[in-house]
């Protein structure tokens, strides 16, 4: 049987992708609000905006994380050195497989993550306006 410590590493490593994402996207939308609503979306440090600047950084500092998590998902997905790589489907009713079934899952979700966090990023990137 399971225990409490592996279905909450299981869990929490099936939800960080997400979490990640949904975090970040908040930021980034309250960043933009704030500057817009202030008038400082158009400031510039060293002729860099501020807005795009805090934004590269909160993008790394994202996908860093994501980046993070399909790295430690990969790992619980593949196993030890020791064992053979068993492919989806991970449908047998045992410890390992359900074990191995997050973990890809995890993988998959992480993956979906980093794709989200680019195509926010992408927008404040190259369109610099309020409007």
């Amino acid at each position: 049987m399971a225990t409490q410590r592996d279905q909450g590493e299981n869990l929490f490593s099936l939800i960080v992708g997400p979490m990640v994402w949904a975090v970040y996207f908040l930021v980034v939308y309250v960043i933009i609000a704030i500057a817009c609503a202030k008038g400082a979306f158009y400031a510039q440090v060293y002729g860099i905006g501020i807005v795009p600047l805090i934004v590269i950084v909160v993008t790394v500092i994202a996908v860093g994380l994501i980046v993070h998590g399909i790295v430690v998902a990969m790992r619980r997905w593949r196993g030890s050195l020791g064992e053979r790589r068993v492919m989806p489907p991970h449908d047998q009713s045992n410890k390992d497989s359900r074990r191995r079934f997050m973990a890809y899952a995890g993988l998959l979700l992480c993956g979906l993550a980093l794709i989200a966090t680019l195509w926010v990023a992408l927008p404040v990137l190259f369109m610099h306006s309020c409007r």
